[in-house]
């Protein structure tokens, strides 16, 4: 299993740069992605959300099986089968049940 989470951060250690970038008035974004299994997960931190991080990575690249993740594109070319993240199917179904409240077509005492 992994995740993306987008954060910020006031410094940036550039690839193949000992001397980090720092931020002044602004912060910059960077992706911490984690790898997980039964017993053991792994973080790293990225400044993109893109294909080139994932193969520097070096995981997912390697990974054969079911791969969970967001339907974002690029995960497409990895592991053997794919399926929707649990984090996001929530999200999904929690939009779906409060568009139909908002609508009418269900009653519901909770709010969206």
């Amino acid at each position: 299993m992994f995740n993306e989470t987008t954060t910020h951060y006031a410094e940036r250690l550039e690839y193949n740069q000992l001397t980090p970038l720092v931020a002044v008035n602004f912060s910059f974004n960077a992706i911490v992605r984690t790898y997980s299994n039964d017993t053991a997960t792994l973080y790293i931190v990225n400044s993109n959300k893109d294909d080139e991080s994932i193969r520097r990575d070096g995981v997912i690249p390697r990974f054969y099986g079911i791969l969970a993740h967001d339907h974002d594109k690029k995960y497409y070319k990895y592991g053997t089968q794919h399926t929707t993240c649990g984090t996001h199917l929530s999200r999904e179904l929690k939009a779906c049940f409060c568009c139909m409240t908002l609508v009418g077509l269900i009653n519901s005492d909770n709010s969206c």
